[in-house]
């Protein structure tokens, strides 16, 4: 268990369950790999295009166990850069991205993203961060009314936590209220019909 906490609301009590994900899903990110196809040399910084020819230095090279991949695929939201995928975004969010980046093209915008997004990963194989499994449970007088999950979220955004918990709260006891309106239909219903019956029985 990672943590666990509890909150009371309305008379309901709901437990958050919070535990390390043993197994998420990361692709996004990019991923490790023995190929230079549209990768970056972990050893050397050097990156590659999708003939596995060097295109890009940076400065990224770093010490790596024998043992360890030698490549790792950059994130393919990023590259290779697809002059397209820009084609919905302002000048001015362009312009914003290429002073962020400090470079006067977007195929080195693609690239320090990719770059930001292997360095994330190599941190996660660190143990730096990692992610975690949400799921909160309500319950009234002991029973169980309702529970969500929510897996492969980040250890580091403790605020993003709070917003996802109010909204399993909000569905539980919304999931519940919805059970409650379709019990009443069917009563008023029964209660038509019995009425119908003694009616009739008279």
């Amino acid at each position: 268990m990672y943590d666990n906490r509890e909150i009371e609301r309305h008379g309901i009590k709901f437990v958050v369950n919070i535990e390390i994900d043993v197994n998420p899903y990361l692709g996004f990110f990019g991923h490790y790999s023995v190929d230079p196809e549209n990768a970056i040399n972990r050893k050397t910084g050097e990156v590659h295009d999708k003939f596995g020819c060097v295109v890009k230095e940076t400065d990224e090279g770093q010490n790596i166990d024998s043992l360890s991949c030698e490549y790792f695929t950059l994130s393919e939201n990023h590259w290779p850069h697809n002059p397209k995928n820009w084609d919905h975004v302002s000048a001015e969010d362009k312009k914003k991205q290429m002073e962020k980046y400090g470079v006067d093209n977007l195929e080195d915008v693609d690239l320090q993203q990719a770059l930001e997004d292997y360095r994330k990963m190599e941190e996660y194989e660190n143990q730096q961060w990692w992610m975690v499994v949400i799921t909160t449970t309500g319950y009234i007088d002991g029973e169980e009314i309702g529970e969500d999950i929510q897996s492969e979220i980040p250890n580091e955004d403790e605020d993003y936590w709070a917003v996802l918990i109010e909204d399993h709260i909000r569905g539980i006891v919304s999931g519940v209220s919805d059970e409650v309106k379709r019990i009443e239909e069917h009563l008023e219903k029964l209660k038509k019909l019995q009425s119908k019956i003694e009616t009739e029985e008279k």
